[in-house]
């Protein structure tokens, strides 16, 4: 974890990064995809609390989800994806 940085270089990143998903909410909201409006305002949330989190503690975040988490990840989705589809299309 980085030991120096600028918590409100961090703090307007986050909160800029939620305002833009919060944009893209509405704008889903108001072409009537609405699972997708709540999935973007999922995004808003977590974001904010990530910029909470960096100002309470002055410290980032624990980095959960890396490139090699993802990867795997998706080939574990993809083949759950693929078994769900082929039994439901028996």
């Amino acid at each position: 974890m980085e030991k120096h940085f600028d918590v409100n270089t961090y703090v307007a990143h986050w909160v800029a990064s939620a305002d833009d998903d919060y944009q893209a909410m509405t704008d889903m909201f108001a072409t009537r995809h609405y699972h997708w409006a709540l999935f973007m305002g999922h995004l808003v949330v977590e974001k904010l609390l990530k910029a909470f989190y960096v100002q309470a503690k002055a410290e980032l975040p624990p980095l959960i989800c890396t490139k090699e988490f993802a990867t795997e990840w998706i080939k574990n989705i993809t083949t759950i994806q693929q078994w769900i589809k082929t039994t439901l299309l028996k």
